[in-house]
C-alpha cells in the first residue's frame, strides 16, 4: 500500500468478528513499492527506496505454557529500525499461545508462538511503528482459523477473512480499514499481504 500522506508513526489494528478461532504471527512492515493508496492524513514527503525492514514480530520462544494476556506477555520479539517505541496492547481475552498448529508453509513462518483472539470482543493493537519518511509500505503476517465443530468431532480450518479485519492509523485514534490479499500457505496458515 502507499500512505498519501506522510505520518511519522503507524498503528496496526486487528480485529474479529468470531471468538476463540483466529490466530495471528509474523507480523513484518517493510518498504515497499506502492499498491493501493490510503489516507491516514498527515503532509506530502518523499519516501525512501523501498525494500527495507521497518518492524518485525515473531512473538519470541518464551515458554508460554500459561497462555499469558497481552498484558503480561514479556517474551516479544520485536526488530526493525521502527520498532524502538513499538508496544502492544489487546481488548477481550488477548493472548500468547503454542496451542494450535504452529505457524508454517510461507517464507519467515516462526513456528510455535502466536498472538490467539480470544473471547469478549477480542482485539489487537500494535501501536507506534516509527516509519519515518516512508509512504510505500507493505504489511505481510501469518494468519490461521481452526474452530472444532462438536458434532462430527473435526475442525474447520479455513481462513474467513470477512471475519478477519485489519486497520491503520496514523496516530493510533482515527482507523481506516484496509484490505489485504492472502495465499494459502500450509494446511492451516494462510499468508496475508
Amino acid at each position: 500500500f502507499k500512505l498519501k500522506n506522510k505520518a511519522t508513526y503507524l498503528y496496526v489494528k486487528y480485529a474479529v468478528d468470531e471468538e476463540s478461532v483466529f490466530a495471528i504471527d509474523d507480523v513484518t512492515l517493510a518498504t515497499g513499492s506502492g499498491g493501493a493508496e490510503i489516507d491516514l492524513g498527515g503532509s506530502d514527503e518523499p519516501d525512501p527506496t523501498p525494500g527495507d525492514v521497518i518492524y518485525n514480530e515473531t512473538c519470541g520462544t518464551v515458554d508460554v505454557s500459561a497462555k499469558p494476556l497481552i498484558s503480561d506477555y514479556t517474551g516479544w520479539a520485536k526488530t526493525g529500525s521502527g520498532a524502538g517505541e513499538v508496544s502492544y496492547t489487546g481488548e477481550g481475552k488477548m493472548s500468547i499461545r503454542t496451542t494450535g498448529k504452529p505457524s508454517a508453509g510461507y517464507n519467515g513462518a516462526s513456528g510455535a508462538n502466536k498472538v490467539f483472539f480470544g473471547t469478549t470482543g477480542p482485539v489487537f493493537y500494535i501501536n507506534k511503528i516509527t516509519i519515518g519518511t516512508a509512504q510505500d509500505l507493505q504489511l505481510t503476517f501469518g494468519a490461521a482459523y481452526s474452530k472444532y465443530n462438536e458434532t462430527d468431532k473435526t475442525y474447520d480450518n479455513e481462513f474467513k477473512p470477512e471475519k478477519f479485519h485489519l486497520s491503520l492509523s496514523a496516530d493510533g485514534t482515527n482507523w481506516k480499514t484496509v484490505e489485504y490479499t492472502y495465499a494459502q500457505a500450509d494446511q492451516y496458515w494462510v499468508f496475508a499481504t
